[in-house]
């Protein structure tokens, strides 16, 4: 399964424990994170804020610059291929053609 994250400009999210503690059990549970820009132009970038920083320490995987409609149409690829949850993370954030 996958949660796919609604971020802030290049990747930024609340500064929330709590959050974060509900990320952290999903991505222990072995959840699939996305962090996806809700921003129409850019991409993610997880390095440029600490708590983009925390979101990448969790387990989060970039969507870069997909949109929404593309992470889901690839997510559904990927589980699709009866692939480990690191091979689907991996390529995941691959160019796929």
């Amino acid at each position: 399964s996958a949660l796919i994250v609604g971020t802030y400009g290049v990747g930024n999210a609340p500064t929330d424990l709590k959050l974060m503690q509900a990320f952290e059990r999903a991505a222990n549970k072995g959840v699939m994170l996305v962090n996806h820009t809700q921003c129409p132009h850019g991409t993610v970038n997880m390095q440029t804020y600490a708590v983009g920083n925390e979101l990448m320490n969790i387990g989060f995987v970039n969507a870069f610059d997909m949109t929404f409609e593309a992470v889901i149409a690839k997510l559904y690829y990927l589980f699709s291929c009866d692939l480990s949850s690191e091979e689907i993370k991996k390529q995941f954030q691959e160019n796929l053609r």
